[in-house]
């Protein structure tokens, strides 16, 4: 990592620390670099409202582009939640959530140029109909200020 205490360099040298793992550079060398590097892995990146829509119909989009029943979506500031039907098919989730990912991330570049999404992602299988509604009524109806939200009965709309 660029900023690191026991020692770094970049591409080409054109950063380089004056350590290595065996003899680490001064404590301070680099301090700036370190904590933005920091910042950036570990940061959490928010989406203006006006992108929000934007990720959200990319979502949509790549759903009705593969064989998934999209039924409610949400996407706020840090997070998206997606309750969909899919194919029992081995990581087919993995697929849809990374094709939806990369799209909506193309989509706002030019207003959040850089990584916005994180890795990974959680799946929970539901398990009756009753789960079914609770959980379209927690993403429909239970999202902050502002999240962009659509459902297979209303479409798109922002959450006042």
């Amino acid at each position: 990592m660029h900023g690191d205490p026991r020692g770094c360099r970049s591409r080409r040298h054109r950063i380089h620390s004056s350590g290595d793992y065996k003899n680490p550079p001064r404590p301070n060398e680099h301090v700036h670099l370190r904590t933005w590097m920091q910042v950036r892995l570990n940061g959490t990146v928010a989406l203006p409202p006006r992108t929000r829509r934007v990720v959200a119909r990319e979502f949509v989009r790549v759903c009705d582009s593969m064989p998934v029943r999209a039924l409610a979506l949400s996407v706020a500031a840090t997070h998206v939640h997606l309750l969909a039907g899919l194919p029992r098919l081995f990581d087919f989730d993995r697929k849809l959530v990374g094709a939806c990912k990369t799209l909506s991330s193309r989509a706002i570049r030019s207003d959040l140029p850089g990584a916005v999404c994180s890795r990974g992602h959680t799946v929970v299988p539901i398990a009756d109909r009753r789960h079914q509604l609770a959980t379209f009524r927690y993403i429909s109806q239970r999202q902050e200020r502002s999240a962009s939200l659509w459902t297979h009965l209303q479409g798109f709309q922002t959450r006042p």
